[in-house]
């Protein structure tokens, strides 16, 4: 059994949804610390003129070491009706986008105060648009533990799994003769972006998942599951 740990994200790319592709159980880690520059509270759109961030504005960001469940939705902005209105202009004529609308803007526009719950939404949507399977346990549930290799052995004996799915670069962060003594092994996972229609000129990567399902519907399973490669990183 694969384990993968993922902060929970506001409509991710296609990258970061590889996680939930490939693993068998994904930790979404609302206990993670948050960061601006994530995009946790963001997603980057295809606008007429290029890549466009729509970003939700929260509240109690400015604590150091604050945690995602921590933060709670700033409705005195009106980033709703913002984020909605941008989506429709930008996407309507895209082959699929009325197949998707309702469900989207039914996350958007009844977003609560806590951000973990939009995330949690947001989450259940791309699950279910690209028929994942993957068993989602929230952190909260799962014991509290500072040290990374402390923290993914007993998220790994929790969880019932004896691997851990990496991205390249993460292994030098572990302790890796721990790992290898608890009989836990890693799997690295690479994904590549190749080119799908989208609208406009030449090709944007890195876009929210809403682009590529808006732009090629249920076909965008199979897209991410044949941009996906598993290996042994151990």
């Amino acid at each position: 059994m694969i384990l993968a740990a993922a902060p929970p994200a506001y409509f991710p790319p296609p990258a970061a949804c590889a996680k939930l592709a490939a693993a068998d159980v994904v930790v979404c880690a609302e206990s993670f610390r948050f960061s601006r520059k994530e995009g946790t509270h963001r997603t980057a759109i295809r606008s007429m003129t290029g890549r466009r961030w729509l970003s939700v504005p929260v509240v109690g960001s400015g604590r150091p070491g604050t945690h995602i469940s921590d933060l709670a939705i700033d409705f005195n902005q009106p980033w709703a009706d913002e984020h909605w209105r941008v989506l429709e202009y930008n996407y309507h004529n895209a082959a699929y986008f009325y197949y998707y609308a309702e469900a989207v803007e039914r996350i958007i526009r009844g977003a609560g105060q806590s951000l973990v719950g939009l995330l949690a939404d947001a989450g259940q949507f791309v699950r279910g648009s690209l028929a994942l399977r993957a068993r989602v346990i929230s952190s909260s549930l799962l014991p509290e533990v500072a040290e990374r290799t402390g923290r993914l052995l007993a998220w790994a004996e929790a969880c019932g799994c004896d691997r851990y799915l990496i991205h390249p670069g993460e292994a030098g962060l572990l302790d890796l003769p721990r790992l290898e003594a608890a009989g836990i092994g890693l799997d690295r996972i690479e994904f590549t972006e190749a080119p799908y229609h989208q609208q406009g000129p030449g090709f944007l990567p890195g876009l929210s998942l809403l682009d590529l399902l808006f732009n090629e519907g249920p076909a965008a399973a199979g897209y991410l599951q044949a941009n996906i490669r598993i290996v042994p990183a151990d």
